[in-house]
């Protein structure tokens, strides 16, 4: 359930999704639903920023994972030979709260192989920044101590689809 409402949300609202987790408004074109060659995986969301050469890998996990790490090393390996003229920024999204270690992961190694990759736990998120978007205010229902709705009665939001 998690993934598609997430995959609608990166689909739907990209520069919303992209601001929050880049700081600034970026025009982008967003890559579909990708399949990166080889044997067919689905990245949750892969987003090309225009502006910056630079592709946004989003990975949105419900559940700590112990198989994330090897996994972001594959995802990256398959963006940079798909677009190699492309940087790769990747994020590991935690949509739900959890104690185990696993979501504070942030790098793949094995022997001299080194991948890393941001991680962002949903849950340690600033109200603020989720709330001033469209895109991203349905994400507001797993900020801390599970309290958005007192943060959503006073924000405002602008709906670029539908003004």
């Amino acid at each position: 359930m998690y993934d598609n409402i997430c995959k609608f949300l990166a689909e739907t609202y990209p520069q919303d999704i992209a601001q929050w987790l880049l700081g600034a408004p970026i025009p982008l074109t967003v890559l579909p639903p990708t399949e990166l060659a080889l044997e067919p995986i689905r990245a949750d969301s892969l987003i090309i920023l225009q502006s910056h050469d630079l592709i946004l890998h989003l990975e949105f996990q419900t559940r700590p994972d112990n198989a994330i790490p090897f996994r972001m090393l594959d995802y990256w390996t398959r963006a940079r030979r798909k677009f190699p003229s492309y940087q790769v920024r990747q994020i590991v999204i935690y949509l739900l709260e959890t104690n185990s270690n696993l979501v504070h992961q942030n790098y793949f190694q094995q022997g001299n192989t080194r991948h890393e990759f941001e991680v962002l736990r949903l849950w340690e998120c600033a109200s603020e920044a989720l709330l001033q978007n469209v895109g991203t205010l349905p994400f507001s229902r797993s900020l801390q101590g599970g309290q958005p709705r007192r943060f959503i009665a006073g924000s405002s939001t602008k709906d670029r689809g539908n003004s």
